[in-house]
């Protein structure tokens, strides 16, 4: 019984310092900490940009993502360079991708919620004319785990819609 103990004492302060880790070079990243004042300013530059029709490679956590946009929708969408068919498609979308930052700004700050006491980390970094997030990096230190989402390539469509 004592030996288990042991290695049970152990993981706690192994996941606190992996979590340390991991918002420590989260933190060294060319990025802000993402904020209900941040995600708007850059949701009024990506409106105001009125980009509808565009391809996007987004690096999430190591797969390729590649999302065609039409009309501010997902037409197209290949995970790992086979065609996927998702149910929530549209959330890789730009637009799909500032909900999901409106989403953790919520639960972060849920005393009650998901991530209560988990000294989550949210940076960010949008590009600065366009608006939309270039970079984002979600650390949750009580969980040890740490999410980059990095923009690739987002190319406007050339021509009108098909």
């Amino acid at each position: 019984m004592k030996r288990r103990w042991g290695k049970v004492l152990w993981l706690g302060p192994l996941g606190l310092l992996a979590g340390l880790i991991a918002a420590a070079l989260a933190a060294r990243e060319p990025t802000e900490r993402l904020t209900a004042a941040n995600l708007a300013a850059a949701r009024q530059r990506w409106t105001a940009a009125g980009l509808r029709d565009y391809s996007l490679d987004l690096d999430i956590g190591g797969t390729l993502y590649e999302v065609e946009v039409q009309r501010g929708a997902v037409i197209s969408l290949r995970v790992g360079g086979h065609a996927a068919a998702s149910h929530d498609a549209q959330s890789y979308s730009v637009d799909g991708w500032f909900s999901t930052l409106e989403l953790d700004l919520e639960l972060a700050a849920d005393p009650h919620g998901p991530l209560a006491g988990g000294a989550e980390l949210l940076r960010v970094r949008f590009h600065p004319q366009l608006g939309y997030p270039e970079r984002y990096v979600r650390a949750v230190s009580s969980a040890g785990r740490t999410q980059v989402v990095q923009v690739r390539r987002l190319e406007p469509a050339r021509g009108p819609p098909r």
